[in-house]
């Protein structure tokens, strides 16, 4: 998913891959940035649900 854009803010999806304490997986993070004369005044972030294992494409 593209990023969406605004004159006040900007809506990012991201699928991150990390290490947790049980292995490897991934979380989906919603990510709302904030924006006033040309510079992020604020940030939020939601995270989904976590998932242990690999990260798989769009396409699987």
């Amino acid at each position: 998913m593209a990023p969406v854009l605004s004159p006040w803010a900007v809506v990012d999806s991201e699928l991150i891959t990390r290490n947790f304490a049980e292995g490897l997986g991934t979380l989906e993070m919603l990510c709302v940035y904030e924006v006033a004369n040309g510079r992020i005044q604020r940030a939020s972030f939601a995270t989904g649900e976590k998932r242990l294992g690999p990260a798989s494409s769009p396409e699987d």
